[in-house]
């Protein structure tokens, strides 16, 4: 049997007001790149093995250029595989 999960990672600069489903989200919060690199090494917090594998081996490539270079990402046709 073949399973195959699609995830989609959007990238906006806005101003926003989050309308959380509680059923959906325990929490929200703001976090830099470090903050989020220190939240990982924290044992008393849990995050989905998903999300951790979408920051190492993408997102946090992707902050590192969302100032300036994020461009050569966009349009990407590629499928990632994250094993």
């Amino acid at each position: 049997m073949l399973t195959v999960l699609v995830d989609y990672i959007l990238f906006i600069r806005a101003d926003v007001d989050l309308n959380v489903n509680p059923n959906e989200a325990q929490d929200t919060r703001y976090v830099s790149q470090s903050d989020l690199k220190a939240m990982f090494e924290d044992k008393s917090l849990k995050f989905t093995p998903w999300f951790k594998l979408i920051c190492q081996s993408m997102l946090f490539e992707w902050w590192d250029h969302l100032d300036s270079g994020i461009e050569k990402y966009t349009g990407e046709k590629e499928i990632r595989r994250m094993l």
